[in-house]
């Protein structure tokens, strides 16, 4: 894909709508969202489907949401890009399948410094991951099945905002074992700015100094989300492969603290590059209303190998509609969505 959104026929589009709240798919409330889209002229939906929903039990699979979903979209005459919320919806793991939530021993949460249970499953652990992906490559086998020949689906979500908060990195025994492996030879060339004094060796804390809790937690998030897009895209190579990031370009940027950590924020993008290359696009979601934190975030997410997609931004208000002109006039984007359709109706329907 190259970072390019594409029609089923290879032609490049611009992408411009709305996304719908996080509990509107398989309600009346995604007609709302659809009629909010024609009301702006825009031409895709971003509504999410549910990995409890998708597998209610361990190996049984449904996809009447996807279906229905997809449905709605041909007959409006929309695009569509679907939201995995697998393991991460910003960071917590609630539309995993109860039989995850359950078994804790199994499917491993996170944990701060003190070995308190945080609201996050790790990405050290292989069987969340395995089942995750499974459920992902399901989901896509469908749309191979049910859109190939259309082409609604336009781009995968995988995941949202993930990343774990509270937290400056996973401290699980899984991610300690991690932590003391010697560094991946994908890394070995990736700098980080501002690591502070770092000693050469072949660690995380030589290589990344200061910063190397958070490009340790970064590259086992993207390990992990790449891991369910290479299996996705072996499913079905349409859809573009995207995910979206909790931004880091605020207040005093403390991973955990500020954002997500382990979130593809501006300081770790070489090292989500290097570790999910079969994401397309690493796209930020951008609420900041100044000018200056904006153009310093579109300017980090618009590179010559991830086009500028904001899949999240208000979907109201004068500094967002500038920002909308500028990112396309200066910083090439692909697309931008606002986030909450719906909310931009009032009572009777109308914007």
């Amino acid at each position: 894909m190259n970072g390019f959104f594409k029609n089923i026929h290879g032609d490049p589009i611009f992408l411009a709508g709305l996304q719908a709240h996080n509990s509107s798919t398989g309600t009346d409330m995604l007609d709302k969202a659809i009629h909010a889209i024609h009301l702006y002229g825009g031409n895709v939906l971003e509504t999410p489907i549910y990995w409890y929903d998708i597998e209610p039990e361990m190996n049984v699979y449904r996809m009447d949401m996807v279906k229905d979903t997809i449905d709605r979209c041909r007959a409006a005459n929309l695009h569509l890009i679907l939201l995995w919320f697998g393991t991460s919806k910003n960071g917590h793991p609630n539309y995993v399948p109860e039989y995850i939530k359950l078994d804790p021993m199994t499917y491993r949460l996170a944990r701060s410094v003190d070995g308190a249970p945080l609201a996050a499953l790790t990405p050290h652990c292989m069987a969340t991951l395995e089942r995750d992906a499974l459920a992902f490559e399901q989901v896509m086998s469908f749309l191979k099945e049910y859109d190939g020949q259309t082409g609604t689906v336009v781009a995968m979500q995988i995941e949202n905002e993930m990343g774990i908060g509270y937290t400056d990195r996973d401290y699980s025994s899984l991610a300690r074992a991690d932590y003391e492996k010697p560094l991946p030879s994908e890394l070995w060339d990736v700098q980080l700015e501002d690591c502070g004094e770092v000693s050469g060796a072949n660690t995380w804390r030589g290589h990344f100094g200061r910063h190397a809790h958070e490009a340790f937690c970064a590259w086992y998030h993207a390990r992990y989300i790449g891991t369910i897009a290479e299996r996705g895209r072996k499913i079905y190579p349409f859809p573009a492969l995207i995910t979206n990031v909790m931004v880091g370009e605020s207040r005093f940027e403390e991973p955990g603290k500020c954002y997500n950590a382990g979130a593809a924020v501006g300081r770790v993008l070489d090292i989500w590059k290097k570790g999910a290359p079969e994401l397309d696009l690493l796209c930020p979601d951008i609420y900041n209303p100044e000018a200056s934190a904006y153009n310093r975030i579109a300017g980090r997410y618009a590179r010559p190998d991830n086009a500028l997609f904001v899949p999240e931004s208000p979907a109201t208000g004068e500094p967002n509609s500038l920002h909308a002109i500028r990112a396309v006039a200066e910083y090439g984007a692909i697309g931008i969505c606002g986030f909450g359709a719906e909310s931009a109706l009032d009572n009777d329907g109308n914007l």
